[in-house]
């Protein structure tokens, strides 16, 4: 007569299985939550960068070494969160764009604002 398995190494398998499971049910809804992120930054960020910063800040010849082209989203690198930190306060204060360039209306810097300093908020906490 065949042996039965042994119900605690039944428990002990089901229990990994299920905690594999749930470890990669949260990779997946962390990647989900950093991968959105990034993309709401982009989707305010990029037309309001293309329309008051790219003339300077785009290319070999970036002003300030800052290129918009190269510059990403990742909010997880300490380097990238402080250059977004930056580019945030200096466009609050109305630092940028310069004044003699054309300047965007109060209401889309605010909304450019008020989007990136909820992602940096958000990435910071």
């Amino acid at each position: 007569m065949a042996e039965s398995p042994c119900p605690i190494r039944r428990d002990c398998t089901v229990a990994r299985s299920r905690n594999r499971e749930q470890l990669v049910r949260s990779f997946l809804f962390l990647f989900s939550v950093v991968v959105s992120t990034t993309t709401l930054v982009a989707e305010v960020s990029r037309p309001f960068l293309k329309a008051h910063c790219a003339s300077c800040h785009r290319g070999e010849s970036a002003e300030g070494g800052l290129d918009f082209d190269r510059l990403t989203f990742d909010l997880n690198d300490p380097l990238t969160f402080s250059r977004w930190e930056r580019i945030h306060d200096r466009i609050e204060l109305g630092e940028m764009p310069p004044r003699d360039e054309e300047q965007p209306s109060e209401e889309t810097r605010q909304e450019f604002v008020k989007s990136l300093s909820s992602e940096l908020v958000r990435a910071h906490a």
